[in-house]
């Protein structure tokens, strides 16, 4: 029964690590403030001037730094909604031409790569931020979270520790960084790291499930089961997935 529960959980587990998809109340705060990413740059631009392409490029960048400041733990789920990947890529790598030392184009860039599974690029667009700005928190948080689409996780962990120094109140990257613990075996630290998000954020269903997950793995059916109470507050189907696991 035990080896059972381990095998169900290590595909849960592995299903949400690897899930594109927002957990449901990751994301939600100021939504209704969210700009649009303005995409330039493709075959089909009417633009005439370099100085009117210029001026619509920078356009593109402050739209992406308004992303960021709003949400920055979902700036490419911007390029994800609009599809339009290539005009993206044609314009941050035009931006790139004109300022080779731009951050937020290389980190656009590799946000986009990412949303196309071009992990190396994008790991190469992290880096490049990092070389110009070490302390640029999307270039970490990012790269955390290429690597682990990479399946490498201690490059993820480390990645995720570094966004942390630079941003130690988000819990998106407590709960990434407890994700890639959990693959790792690391139990506890995944634990604890979890509950630092939930402090950070306590109604993050993600992270309540997740700790959840965790205890079942240490053979804590107790603290699992707390886990079931408060998610049953915060969402129901979720709550019930976490019971069935405990009691599969």
């Amino acid at each position: 029964m035990k080896q059972l529960r381990a095998l169900i959980l290590i595909s849960c587990l592995l299903v949400i690590v690897n899930c594109r998809t927002r957990p449901p109340l990751q994301f939600q705060e100021n939504k209704q403030d969210m700009p649009s990413l303005i995409v330039v740059g493709s075959k089909s631009s009417t633009i005439n001037t370099e100085d009117e392409q210029s001026g619509k490029y920078q356009e593109a960048i402050d739209a992406f730094k308004q992303v960021i400041k709003i949400e920055p733990d979902n700036a490419d789920a911007q390029y994800e909604q609009s599809g339009k990947y290539q005009e993206a890529i044609d314009a941050f790598q035009q931006v790139i031409k004109i300022e080779p030392d731009n951050v937020d184009a290389y980190s656009g860039l590799g946000l986009v790569y990412g949303s196309l599974g071009r992990y190396q690029e994008a790991i190469d667009a992290f880096q490049q931020v990092i070389k110009i700005e070490p302390d640029y928190y999307l270039a970490y948080r990012s790269l955390g979270t290429t690597y682990r689409e990479l399946g490498k996780h201690q490059n993820a962990v480390d990645a995720f520790k570094q966004a942390i120094k630079i941003k130690p109140d988000s819990a998106y990257v407590f709960t990434s960084l407890g994700h890639s613990y959990s693959i790792l075996g690391k139990y506890q630290e995944a634990v604890d790291v979890f509950k630092q998000a939930i402090k950070i954020k306590p109604d993050n269903v993600n992270s309540h499930f997740n700790l959840g997950l965790t205890y079942l793995f240490l053979d804590n059916i107790g603290s699992a089961l707390d886990e079931y109470k408060i998610l049953k507050a915060l969402d129901n189907e979720k709550a019930n997935t976490l019971f069935k696991l405990i009691y599969p």
